[in-house]
């Protein structure tokens, strides 16, 4: 990239940076209370339980049906059963959620990430049909089954979760076979039997659910607009399609560059950026003890931890620069790029070590062996960490290492470093 094209750049970074401070200033936010306490794609604890208490028509929301109402009209069974009698459950059955109003039962399988399970959806209707229906021969109008997955319209094959059963060509049923099911003790159902099978999914159906809900009077009038607010921004972070942050990292707000020109001279922004980084972090390291280097006041373990007599020599600057590169880039195990440092005698005639491990970066005191060299030997450190080579690719990873180090430096050594 020429000097140009690095000004234009910059210019979109400060834009960026720009933006994010204006909405942060407006009141913008990421903050999400469910997503601090349970995970955004959390089917059972978040989603089922969620969706359980807005559409429990007894539920402590004090508005009766008008949430179920809704919902039952996203899942188009609005007229499958009467509900002024409706009556949901979490779990009963291990059913993720049952509607139903004694007589005609909706079974809806919330699959979020989960893998389906065996047998999973005969085993429900076989729970509805032995539990509530028993005496009755034929189910094709008592039960429906919604399946709730992001994009997949069935479960797997590979789990037989609609054992007995076969998709009906052309229709939104599933039609039993005829068969006894052996796996499932010999249960059976009327030969010809259709079921209703209904595919909803989190973008459209949910989402447009949230939305009419959070516009009803009911909702304004006992304030739980909010809750559905809440409950949207976990909706959003569902699409891994599109950034759901208000607030923009590099990333967002790459992919939201209109112009494929301002794309591209981001793109090999980024890409030399990412080749300078390990640079950049192995001299700011080795910066921080420019001044014990020219005082000749440091020494290096050689890459190892296995105590030898001649275990420590006088290392520079750029020698150790180098070490740090190759620690960052994890570059040739047999060229020892791991457990590579410093040995450093402090004012009080302390050896410490800075060292750099497998992945992990320690400094602190280090004892001599028994003949007097020094060594970095396993059982020597308190293991101090003080950052890791993830650590340093994060956004205050380095500024981190650099205040620990320095104040280490400060409060031992007659040199501090600057």
């Amino acid at each position: 990239m020429d000097d140009s094209e690095y000004n234009e750049v910059l210019q979109l970074y400060e834009k960026l940076v720009l933006d994010n401070k204006e909405k942060k200033a407006a009141g913008k936010h990421d903050y999400s209370l469910m997503n601090a306490l349970l995970k955004s794609n959390d089917e059972v604890n978040l989603h089922s339980r969620f969706i359980y208490s807005m559409i429990n028509p007894t539920g402590l929301h004090y508005c009766g049906d008008t949430f179920l109402n809704i919902f039952l009209e996203q899942i188009s069974c609005i007229d499958f059963l009467d509900i002024t009698k409706a009556k949901v459950f979490r779990e009963k059955g291990n059913i993720d959620l049952l509607i139903h109003d004694d007589y005609k039962f909706i079974i809806i399988e919330n699959k979020l990430n989960a893998p389906d399970q065996e047998y999973q959806i005969t085993r429900y209707i076989k729970y509805v049909k032995e539990r509530f229906l028993a005496q009755v021969d034929d189910l094709s109008d008592k039960i429906q089954i919604v399946y709730l997955a992001k994009n997949k319209p069935y479960p797997s094959k590979k789990s037989k979760s609609l054992i007995g059963f076969e998709k009906g060509e052309g229709e939104n049923a599933i039609k039993w076979k005829g068969k006894g099911v052996p796996e499932l003790g010999g249960f059976s159902l009327k030969s010809g039997t259709k079921i209703p099978y209904i595919h909803i999914n989190y973008s459209k159906h949910i989402k447009n659910w949230s939305d009419e809900s959070r516009r009803t009077d009911e909702c304004k009038k006992k304030g739980l607009v909010h809750v559905f607010d809440e409950y949207e921004l976990i909706l959003r972070r569902l699409n891994k399609h599109k950034s759901w942050k208000n607030i923009m990292e590099l990333f967002d707000y790459y992919s939201n560059l209109k112009g494929d020109e301002d794309k591209n001279r981001m793109y090999r922004f980024m890409v030399e950026s990412r080749d300078a980084l390990p640079k950049l972090i192995s001299k700011e390291i080795s910066d921080l003890f420019t001044l014990e280097f020219k005082e000749g006041n440091t020494q290096l373990p050689l890459g190892t931890i296995v105590p030898k007599e001649d275990i420590a020599v006088q290392v520079s600057y750029e020698d150790f620069n180098n070490k740090c590169l190759d620690w960052l880039n994890k570059k040739g195990y047999s060229k020892g790029w791991k457990d590579i440092g410093l040995v450093l005698v402090d004012k009080n005639g302390r050896y410490w070590c800075f060292i750099m491990r497998s992945s992990n970066i320690y400094f602190e005191t280090v004892e001599l062996s028994d003949s007097g060299a020094i060594t970095v030997e396993l059982y020597f450190l308190k293991e101090n960490l003080i950052a890791s080579r993830n650590d340093l690719l994060k956004k205050s990873g380095l500024i981190g290492l650099k205040e620990k180090v320095k104040l280490i430096l400060k409060d031992n050594f007659l040199i501090p470093s600057k």
